[in-house]
């Protein structure tokens, strides 16, 4: 009999398990309370490595089509990103509690002949709004996706360590 009760028991915990996807476990936070900030850099085999940061701390060296997430209190927070040659992206951004998704992807504002941006980000999968930020070299942006986008953005792409 307790034989029984034991199977069924594991039984029901597969099942809660197999009802919970990796997605939704990654979209969570640890705490509800905290905002969830998933930082993407999808794109088609660049060479580079990315260094990612929020409010000066380092979170992750990003590489083309990996992640790293991050938890922080809602309010308002710097991404930067520091990329090969010493240069650096910085946005500010204003979250609340919950899942937020930010790509790295090419500016629509640089370099590209007129509408040629939007087509560039779209050829490398990225679909995100651009967060306005500063520069040092105009090129590659942070890219607000929305909610719900981002799981789907999210399960495309490797996760990375932290350092």
């Amino acid at each position: 009999m307790r034989t029984i009760i034991r199977l069924a028991v594991v039984a029901g915990l597969m099942l809660l398990a197999a009802a919970i996807s990796p997605l939704q476990a990654q979209s969570r936070g640890t705490n509800p309370r905290m905002a969830r900030l998933h930082i993407m850099w999808p794109s088609i085999g660049s060479p580079w490595t990315m260094d990612v940061s929020v409010d000066g701390k380092k979170v992750g060296t990003l590489r083309t089509n990996t992640y790293v997430h991050v938890d922080r209190p809602p309010g308002k927070h710097k991404l930067t990103m520091h990329g090969v040659g010493g240069w650096t992206y910085d946005a500010d951004i204003n979250v609340g509690p919950g899942a937020h998704y930010y790509e790295i992807g090419p500016s629509g504002a640089f370099n590209y002949p007129r509408g040629f941006g939007a087509i560039n980000r779209m050829a490398n999968g990225v679909t995100g709004k651009q967060v306005k930020g500063s520069a040092s070299s105009p090129g590659l942006v942070f890219l607000e996706v929305a909610r719900d986008r981002g799981p789907a953005a999210l399960a495309k792409l490797r996760p990375v360590g932290k350092p």
